[in-house]
């Protein structure tokens, strides 16, 4: 029996919401992965980088939230070099070339996942279709809207508290952060739900 290997998956934009007709990535760019595991013994594993570009299209929302500058961008490693360094890290935390990775995230299939497979496609490859979204089984899981934002508000708090032992301290919307809380979510997600101890 194969062990599923969940990867927590965060990704910071240059932008969201294209105009009628455009594709967010193919309008805008991806300026820092996160990701993070468990790895054999069970201990938190995180990796993170800013993608850097000579160019780029940006909103003003966008990078209001994920306060990156310009010249943080322009300073940013090319994405075939983060591509590699990427898959280096995988292969060092969950076993060399494994495929079939599970993402974990925020609307990470439908939104993230697009960006990655754009600029990032060594480690795309890594990954299953098959993926985790927090938001679709919160959503699963609430009879309203109002239940939906408590439940995943506290998800979020569980998961800013599990961090801090282990001595992160909150900053979402940091890519590293959010792989990581996205991997707490789920592991508190399972215990509410039942199917899994804490």
């Amino acid at each position: 029996m194969t062990k599923l290997q969940f990867v927590g998956l965060d990704g910071e934009m240059t932008g969201s919401h294209p105009k009628s007709g455009e594709v967010a990535s193919q309008t805008y760019q991806l300026i820092q992965i996160g990701l993070a595991v468990f790895d054999a013994e069970g201990e938190l594993q995180t990796f993170s980088s800013d993608v850097g570009y000579d160019e780029w299209n940006s909103e003003q929302e966008a990078m209001d939230v994920n306060k990156f500058t310009p010249e943080r961008i322009k300073a940013g490693p090319k994405a075939s070099a983060v591509d590699t360094k990427a898959c280096e890290w995988l292969d060092a935390h969950v076993g060399t070339g494994k495929r079939g990775l599970l993402m974990v995230g925020l609307n990470v299939a439908g939104y993230d996942m697009p960006f990655v497979r754009q600029y990032l496609p060594k480690m795309a490859d890594r990954f299953s279709y098959r993926s985790v979204d927090l938001n679709a089984i919160i959503f699963a899981q609430s009879s309203t809207d109002d239940d939906f934002r408590e439940f995943k508000s506290m998800l979020k708090n569980d998961a800013v508290e599990m961090l801090k032992a282990e001595y992160m301290e909150p900053n979402w919307h940091d890519a590293q952060f959010d792989a990581a809380a996205a991997l707490m979510m789920l592991r508190k997600l399972r215990i509410y739900l039942g199917t899994r101890e804490e």
